[in-house]
C-alpha cells in the first residue's frame, strides 16, 4: 500500500529532479537551446520549464530548438518514467493479483442456492 513516506519520497524526488534540471537549463539558456528562454530568463523560468516538462502538462510556449535541448528533455523524460511509471509495475503484484482458479458447476450451484429467496405463499 502507498504510505505517506512513499508519497514524501516521490515529492522529494520530483523537487530534486526539477531543480537540478532547472539549473541545467539555466546554464544553457544563453545559447538559444530553448525557444522562449534566453539571457534575460531567470532561474525561476528555467525551473518552471523543467517542472512543466516533467509533469507532461505542456511546454508553456518554451520548447527545445537544438540537439542539446532535446537531449536534456529526453533525459528528464526518462527520469520521469523511473520515478512515476516504473513504480506502478509494483502495483501489479501487490494490488491486482488474481489467483488462477476454475469455476466448477458445484460452485455455480452453491452461489445460486445462496441467492435463492424463499417465496412466502399467503
Amino acid at each position: 500500500m502507498l504510505t505517506l513516506g512513499d508519497i514524501q519520497k516521490k515529492i522529494i524526488y520530483f523537487c530534486c529532479v526539477v531543480i537540478i534540471f532547472g539549473f541545467i537549463v539555466f546554464g544553457v539558456r544563453t545559447d538559444n537551446h530553448f525557444y522562449g528562454l534566453n539571457e534575460s530568463s531567470d532561474l525561476l523560468d528555467c525551473i518552471f520549464y523543467s517542472s512543466i516538462v516533467f509533469s507532461g502538462s505542456g511546454y508553456a510556449e518554451i520548447h527545445p530548438q537544438t540537439s542539446l535541448g532535446r537531449m536534456i528533455v529526453l533525459v528528464l523524460s526518462i527520469i520521469k518514467i523511473f520515478i512515476i511509471v516504473y513504480p506502478l509495475e509494483k502495483l501489479d503484484g501487490e494490488y491486482f493479483e488474481i489467483e488462477q482458479s476454475k469455476i466448477t458447476l458445484e460452485d455455480v450451484d452453491k452461489v445460486v442456492k445462496d441467492m435463492e429467496i424463499p417465496i412466502n405463499e399467503s
